[in-house]
């Protein structure tokens, strides 16, 4: 069985946070990974097209 804390991060903030929640549990943080470049004004705004239901080519 795979229990743990997933969490996807684009500024590590996310990870801080799971890592503090994971040890408080005693379960290991993981990280979601994709193989998109999240970094940079255009991911940003790819980002937030993702999070509001849609998809743009960048």
């Amino acid at each position: 069985m795979n229990i743990g804390v997933y969490y996807f991060t684009r500024t590590g903030n996310c990870k801080r946070i799971a890592e503090k929640i994971a040890s408080q549990l005693k379960l290991n943080a993981r990280a979601i990974k994709d193989d998109v470049d999240w970094s940079g004004w255009k991911a940003y705004l790819k980002f937030q097209s993702y999070a509001n239901g849609y998809s743009i080519p960048i």
